[in-house]
């Protein structure tokens, strides 16, 4: 039957997604901290080597020991650096894909922006030239209430002509007599026409009987004492 008909067409299996930036970061960041934790260990052998070697210079075995570590630290060395160079060109592809991501956002956005106040520009009952008038009335108005408020505030009954340097010398001369009073004994007293008067309530003018308690009322007058019945 194959002989005759053929082999069936095989199904193609989807391939899978190419990995992403970031799953390529983490790769070559993990490799470069596992090569610099090999290097450590490394170091970490050598430095025990190295104080023998001082001691007993002669001890082949270790020398070899040594020789073989520093190969291996070289080669780890280059390995290092180059996982280091792919990951830094890795990251800069990575921040040259975001980057453009965020400008196509940004010039998205400023359209959507300029759509929006061209709309707003195109609405009815929205002038240049009526805002214009309204501001000048605004401020014809605001004017206008400035004069309102000079006139209103204008002293009538005042003479024009006062020189505050003539009041002045006049205060100064009225101080000097209220002085002279005080010292003659004939002043200290408020004159009249400045003094407050409390006004007259019924039965102020009565005068209390007797002498008055803390309360200010009167007090109770002793009674006579009367004789005895015999």
């Amino acid at each position: 039957m194959r002989r005759l008909f053929g082999w069936g067409q095989k199904e193609e299996t989807p391939s899978a997604p190419p990995p992403s930036l970031n799953e390529a970061s983490s790769r070559a960041g993990g490799r470069v901290d596992e090569i610099e934790g090999k290097i450590k260990k490394i170091d970490a052998q050598l430095i025990p080597m190295r104080a023998q070697l001082k001691k007993n210079p002669r001890n082949t075995m270790l020398k070899s020991r040594a020789m073989t570590l520093m190969r291996q630290k070289k080669m780890l060395e280059t390995r290092y650096q180059q996982s280091i160079n792919q990951q830094f060109n890795i990251d800069n592809a990575k921040y040259a894909q975001e980057s453009m991501v965020d400008t196509k956002s940004m010039v998205e956005a400023i359209k959507s922006s300029n759509e929006a106040m061209k709309d707003f520009f195109a609405e009815d009952g929205f002038d240049i030239d009526d805002i214009m008038d309204t501001m000048d009335d605004m401020g014809e108005m605001m004017d206008m209430n400035n004069e309102i408020q000079e006139i209103m505030s204008e002293s009538y009954g005042v003479p024009d002509d006062l020189d505050e340097d003539d009041l002045m010398d006049e205060l100064d001369m009225l101080e000097a007599d209220m002085a002279e009073d005080e010292a003659l004994g004939i002043g200290g007293a408020e004159p009249d026409y400045l003094s407050v008067k409390p006004l007259a309530t019924p039965g102020a003018n009565v005068a209390p009987q007797g002498e008055l308690d803390e309360f200010g009322l009167p007090m109770a007058q002793p009674q006579p004492a009367q004789p005895m019945a015999q």
